[in-house]
Parts: structure tokens; sequence; C-alpha cells
């Protein structure tokens, strides 16, 4: 593989990049040749005119191309010209699929997806590219999600630099002003390693979202109109302005351990936000700010890891806002990725990530995605700059001491308030363990499993479509939903059993002391009572798919996890949802002997 990033500004440069590229491709046994362009608002004519030339000089090559708030070009923001970016694969194949959303719904886009994916040998990574702020991608995610969980998902919003208005994607056969690209990324030898920073730290108190109208839209937050959290805290009104005021000051939420960050991008008259990502009512929020000196330092420990990875090509999707927070001092955290390859990118307004198995939008993250074909090569001698050489402007160094007081402050409160509240253990609505508990209900089990020498089984329930139920039928409904599956799953367990919420519509319920093959009978009667539930209206019927394992010698909590997450996978796309999968404590299916299968038949 070999990248080879250009920043073009006139005709002589585009003849120079030109005569150096086809000298490179003729040293290179190149199986596809995939060609990035990013243009700014700046250069949207010269844009377009150097993809029909790239199309017409390159006739083999994959071209796509995007407007962009600002590209990014070997560690540094182009501030000019067009970035125009080579990427020559020895082995890699690179397929790319354009959507319009006036042509299929974000739903149809995922399935086409999941169709191609299934198609291709060693699918790797997909990029994804969308056009259109206004797109409700929560169908997509929903689609997407279900792909294996060993792709990796990257990508950004595209815009034309001018939030609401949209974007525009540059295709072989056409633009693309509503709907996405999706580059598709497989071979036997790519590797392909994500590397992501964040830097924003919690604001005050931690609140709970009391009332949504859909996952993108809050409407209550502390049982209050949402705004409100910006116009006490923060005075920050619904206005004009309310975007770009509120674009360092996202409200964050913890997932999978994991601080994730939404910024909202207007207001109604009703007082509810409208974000660009999802939430989920009942979860705990907070106001959060950026840390300047952290965001720079955190980006130097994502230096370490791809250094250590040694890619070949780095891709870099940053947020618009930590551009907004550190102006010039952008320049410090963008050189984390000089020198460690030829880098290449651009500035998002919202960047696409996989946590686990769901694939999300976040927002205010810095991702750098790393490529190589075949094995990494010899380490080389790493030349981060010393922290000691920095000098960070005056307005970035005044928000330091800033950050650094309120970090004072928020931690003394903490410590004033510490032991005044009970940390929660249980799930606000089903009264089952909360995930942290679970987590440490899960260690303890192993732990005395381990110890005794004896088994013990999981199973995890995952309600099918349930993002559909919300959309449809509304909260309520699927609140009951859930609390009637806590209440199946609370009926079928002994007391010895530990049940626990695990996600939104995910429970994980550790058996002790239990066989796989009485895991999995206990399994299939939680499977077919959830199918009688009369809850959904007009007789729609809820189903679940449902992972069983058992433990094995040395196992720990991500190891039982990994595989009973993996049998829910396969009960899902491979058996078509609404059934039981188990997995031995090798990883292997495990199915039933046939007797007791033809019993049931029977």
């Amino acid at each position: 593989m070999k990248q080879m990033p250009y920043l073009i500004h006139d005709e002589a440069d585009y003849l120079a990049m030109q005569w150096e590229v086809r000298v490179a491709l003729g040293e290179l046994e190149t199986s596809q040749l995939l060609i990035s362009v990013f243009g700014t608002e700046r250069d949207e004519e010269s844009t377009e005119a150097i993809m029909r030339r790239l199309q017409r000089d390159f006739p083999k090559a994959e071209v796509l191309g995007c407007m962009a708030a600002e590209a990014v070009v070997d560690g540094a923001i182009s501030c000019d010209g067009i970035l125009i970016s080579f990427t020559a694969y020895e082995s890699t194949k690179v397929e790319v699929l354009g959507f319009s959303s006036e042509e299929m719904t974000p739903k149809e886009m995922g399935k086409r997806l999941l169709e191609r994916l299934e198609a291709i040998e060693h699918p790797k990574a997909v990029g994804v590219l969308l056009s259109d702020v206004t797109l409700d991608l929560t169908k997509f995610l929903e689609e997407v999600s279900n792909s294996s969980p060993e792709i990796k998902f990257f990508g950004g919003l595209s815009d034309e630099g001018s939030m609401g208005v949209r974007g525009k994607i540059f295709l072989r056969d056409g633009q693309l002003t509503s709907g996405m690209a999706l580059t598709i990324f497989s071979g036997k030898d790519l590797q392909v390693d994500i590397f992501s920073s964040f830097g924003w730290r919690p604001l005050g108190r931690a609140m709970t979202i009391t009332k949504m109208e859909t996952p993108y839209i809050i409407k209550e937050i502390d049982r209050r109109p949402a705004i409100e959290v910006y116009e006490r805290y923060l005075d920050i009104h619904d206005n004009a302005n309310l975007f770009w005021d509120a674009l360092t000051f996202p409200i964050c939420t913890k997932r999978d351990g994991e601080l994730i960050a939404r910024h909202p991008r207007s207001a109604r008259s009703d007082g509810a936000l409208v974000f660009g990502a999802d939430f989920r009512l009942g979860e705990k929020v907070r106001l959060t700010y950026g840390d300047p000196e952290g965001i720079i330092k955190h980006a130097q420990v994502l230096r370490q890891g791809m250094h250590a990875f040694r890619p070949q090509s780095i891709f870099i999707i940053s947020c618009v806002a930590r551009w907004l927070l550190l102006q010039h001092d952008v320049a410090f955290e963008l050189e984390a990725c000089r020198g460690v390859a030829p880098s290449y990118g651009f500035y998002a307004y919202g960047e696409f990530t996989r946590k686990g198995r769901e694939v999300v939008i976040s927002n205010m993250t810095l991702t750098a995605v790393c490529m190589r074909e075949g094995k990494a090569g010899r380490p080389t001698k790493d030349v981060t700059p010393p922290a000691k050489d920095r000098q960070l402007t005056s307005q970035t160094s005044i928000m330091r001491h800033l950050v650094y007081f309120v970090n004072a402050m928020s931690y003394e409160f903490e410590e004033s308030h510490r032991g005044t509240e009970t940390k929660p253990r249980k799930d606000w609505l089903t009264d089952f363990m909360n995930r942290g508990e679970l987590e440490n209900a899960i260690r303890k089990r192993l732990d005395y499993a381990n110890a005794s020498k004896q088994q013990m089984a999981v199973l995890m329930v995952d309600i099918d479509d349930f993002k559909s139920i919300n959309d449809k039928y509304g909260h309520d409904i699927g609140d009951q939903t859930l609390r009637q599956v806590a209440d199946i799953l609370r009926a079928q367990m002994r007391k010895v059993d530990s049940p626990g919420r695990w996600g939104q519509d995910e429970f994980f319920v550790i058996l002790v002391g239990m066989s796989l093959e009485k895991a999995y009978s206990v399994a299939e009667r939680i499977c077919k009572k959830i199918r009688k539930l009369e809850i959904v209206p007009g007789g729609e019927c809820v189903t679940a798919s449902l992972g069983v394992t058992v433990s094995a010698a040395g196992d720990d909590e991500a190891d039982i996890f990994k595989r009973a997450d993996h049998a829910v996978y396969l009960a899902k796309r491979k058996k078509g949802k609404n059934c039981v999968v188990a997995l031995d404590e090798a990883g292997k299916t495990w199915k039933p002997p046939k007797e007791k299968q033809d019993n049931k038949k029977a």
C-alpha cells in the first residue's frame, strides 16, 4: 500500500501531481487505486472540475470526493487549495456505493450494504460519507449494526461549511446532495485499526432525560424543558446562534464505560432540543466542556498506538468543534499524526464509529483510521515533538487556567457531597441490576466458578426491532415491553440467578452452576413466553433473539460476554431473529441432543 496526498492550487500543481503518481504506480503491483478529493465552499467549482479531470486521467480508479468544512493533509489544516489523495493497494479491493435519499430510505441503504458485505470475501472496514444533516439515520444505523462486529466503521458528515445547508458528494457517475457514499475495504492481508481522541470533560451535576419524542429529540431533562439546561448554566438561548454557541458545550452520556457527546442542532418553541445523534430515555447526561491542554495531550497518547501499529496510510476525521475550540493551536493536536505515515482527511459535523456491536454517530472526536497491508514492518524511532516546545496562544492558555479552576471546583464539590448520595445500583425501569453492578456480579460469579471448578451459564436477551416499537408506538409502549420482558425473566429465574439490564433493549442473566443444556432450555422457554406477549397495538408480536453460553476455565467477564454477544449476533443475522443460539465454552455452535429435539417435535 502506498499513500500519496497532494494539495492542489493551480494547473502546475495538478500536472506535477499527475506525473509523480504515474511514476509511483509504474513501480507498484497495484490491485486497486482509490482517489479521495476534499474541497471547501471556496473551491466548489474547481473541485467539480478536478473530479471530472481525475475520472478522465485515471479511468480505472475509484474516485470519491466531497465538500468539507476544511481538509487536513500530512498533519496540518490545508487552509487553501484542494486535497487530492491517492491510495494504491497491492491486494486490497475497494468498492464505492452511492445511495440517494430520493431513491431509497436509510433502512434500505443499510440492507443494501449488509447484502454487499455478505457477498464480499474478507470485508474489513466501511467508510461512511453523509451529505445531508437532516437525514434521519436511525434505521440505517440499526441495520448496519447487524454486520459482523469485526468490521470497522468510520466516516463523517460533510458540509459546505455552513451548517444546515446540504453538503455535496462527488461520485464517478454523478453527485449527491442528499444521501451517502459507502466505501467498502476488503482483503485477506488488509489490517485496519482505529484510534480516537475525545478530551471533553463533564461539567456540573448529572441530570436525567425524562421525556423524549424520538431518539434525536429530547423534550425534558429532569422534567423541565431541555433548553433550560443551556439557558440556566451557560446563558445560551434559543436563537439563530444556538448551534454555534453550544457547539463546544455538548451534552454527554456514558455508554459501555465511555463518554459520548451530542451537540444540539436546534431548539423548538416548546423547549425541546434537536440533536444529530441518539439519546435514550432515562439516560444520565451532563454538560461538558473542552479542555484544550487535555485534548492536545491525549492526541499524543494516540500517537503511541498509531506508531506501534505502523500504518502505511492514515485517514483523519475530526469534529469542527475541536477546530473552533483550539483555533490556531489545532496544529499541536494534528501533529500527533505527523511523521507516522502519510495522512489526509477532513473536518466533519458528526463522526461515525463503532462501539462494540453498535454503529453510532459521535461528536467532538478526532479519529485516525490506520491501514496497512500484511504484517507490520520493522519499528522505527518515534519523533514526537517534545511538549516543552509547544507555546499555546494566549487564548488557549487562558482557557487552560479556567479549565483547571473548573476541575478543582468540581472536585471539591464532589468530595463535599461524597457519601450523601448512594450510587444507583438498580436499573430505574426494571429494578434489575444496572450495567455496572452486573459487570461486578459477572466477575464475582466467574471467580467462584473458576475456584470451585464449576461451570457458569449466561444468557443474553436482545429484543428484536425494539427501535421500531419505540418509533411506531411511542416510548410508553417501549417501556412497557421492557418491563414485561423483565417480568418473564424474573419468573424463570432461581433465587441464586442474577438478571440485569445490559443496554437499552438487552438483558443479561447469570445462571450459577447450570449446564449449557439446562440453560438452553431456560432460554427457549423465555423466547416462547416473549412471543406470547400481548402489548403492541394491532396484535403485532414482540420477539427476542437469545444467546447462551457457559464459562471455560480461566474466562474473564470479557470472554464470556463476547461469546454470548456473538451467539445473539448469530441468532439475529444467521437464524433470522426470534430464536436461541448456544455456543459452548470453545465458541462452537451447540445444539441439544437429537432425541430431545425429536421429543419437542412430537
